[in-house]
């Protein structure tokens, strides 16, 4: 049975948060430079500098070793790192790879919310599992009274490990943070270095000040700033809402433990699967057997680029099929999914090829006035906006 069938709880910084008799604990899970971390996922060198609007939005170890910021141009990073791979963001990627996350955080709480790729809030009830995951993912997590203070927490945490910070020691860990440490809470860098000049150069410090002087000095920076530290009424975290996917299982009569059938009856479930699409394009594709005596198998892949195509999906399962698979699996059922559902991005079409007409008129054109009618190429793969079309004579 084909169906939008949401994950059950058994995809930076993300943020948790617990209710207890005593006070409310938030935690937030942050991975710093995700664009970078999303593409060196799928093989991108250390070096990696990613850009968006010809800035730059991450950065990998090596390219950050060598001085590239975040927020600095892209000639900039070219200039202090001339060898340095750029390539645009991939927003798309990030947000199949961070729904991926959020299932393993899901697995650990009922309660996630993405605040974007990269970055979620969670109300923890299984902190042993949510260790777990933030080791195995390398993320900066913190457990604080407030969003705020996990927020902070998480860009102080040491990557991989959980930094815990109790509400007895809130004050003293806001006193020990400079008050730059703001602006990865997007406060700009220009309020804190006046912040600083004033003499309030902690965070701490920051939040002696009342509302009414930071709006009369910063105005509405000001107010998002008193809000940011005064967090008297934060809001709770709310539930999980897995997204859509789309679930396809065969049952055998009879335990299967030879690849051809067990191929064959992927093929079919795709084939079901990809008319469930609707038009629609996965990125992520999950393989789940159930063996006997060997209980579940499941293993998964983020594809580089949205697929809706049966040969793309069928080869990537296959692979998926042949690494799971060992001697002794006797696979009673077999399921695949689709995850990470978006719609498809456009394509330049053949305009020439497909209105002979039209071809007909620019040919015309053409040969009178040589040159004249330019047609523009779309270039997916230009890293600046000035690379993303070129013109080329038309006839």
């Amino acid at each position: 049975m084909t169906a939008d069938r949401p994950i059950p709880f058994p995809p930076f910084v993300l943020i948790v948060e617990s209710t207890t008799p005593a006070a409310m604990t938030v935690g937030c899970i942050h991975i710093p430079h995700y664009p970078a971390w999303a593409l060196r996922r799928q093989g991108s060198e250390a070096s990696l500098v990613v850009v968006e609007g010809g800035r730059v939005v991450g950065a990998g170890p090596g390219a950050r070793e060598g001085g590239v910021e975040v927020g600095m141009t892209t000639h900039r990073a070219q200039s202090i790192l001339p060898d340095a791979t750029v390539l645009p963001r991939d927003t798309a990627l990030e947000a199949a790879l961070w729904e991926e996350i959020e299932q393993k955080l899901n697995a650990t709480t009922p309660y996630v919310e993405r605040d974007r790729p990269g970055r979620s809030f969670i109300r923890p009830h299984d902190e042993d599992g949510l260790e777990a995951v933030v080791d195995e993912i390398g993320a900066h997590a913190a457990l604080a009274p407030t969003r705020t203070d996990a927020h902070l927490g998480a860009t102080k945490a040491v990557a991989g490990e959980l930094l815990r910070i109790s509400s007895e020691h809130a004050c003293a860990f806001r006193q020990k943070l400079s008050v730059h440490r703001l602006t990865h809470l997007g406060v700009p860098e220009e309020t804190a270095e006046r912040l600083e000049l004033f003499g309030y150069d902690t965070v701490a410090a920051a939040a002696d000040l009342t509302k009414r002087h930071l709006t009369a000095q910063f105005g509405d920076t000001g107010k998002h700033l008193y809000r940011l530290l005064h967090t008297d009424d934060d809001p709770s975290v709310a539930a999980y809402t897995p997204p859509p996917t789309i679930e396809e299982t065969h049952r055998f009569d009879l335990p299967e433990g030879e690849p051809g059938p067990l191929k064959a009856a992927i093929d079919e479930l795709l084939e079901t699967a990809l008319e469930a699409l609707d038009g629609r394009a996965a990125q992520r594709l999950t393989l789940r057997l159930q063996c006997r005596e060997r209980g579940a198998k499941v293993t998964a892949r983020i594809l580089r680029d949205p697929q809706c195509s049966e040969h793309a999906l069928r080869t990537t399962a296959h692979t998926l099929l042949d690494d799971l698979l060992q001697s002794d699996h006797q696979v009673d059922e077999l399921t695949v999914e689709l995850g990470a559902l978006q719609q498809p991005g456009g394509e330049q079409g053949h305009l020439f090829f497909r209105r002979p007409a039209v071809r007909t008129a620019v040919e015309t054109v053409h040969e009178r006035y040589p040159s004249v009618l330019q047609r523009a190429v779309l270039v997916p793969d230009g890293v600046f906006p000035e690379d993303r079309v070129r013109y080329e004579t038309a006839g």
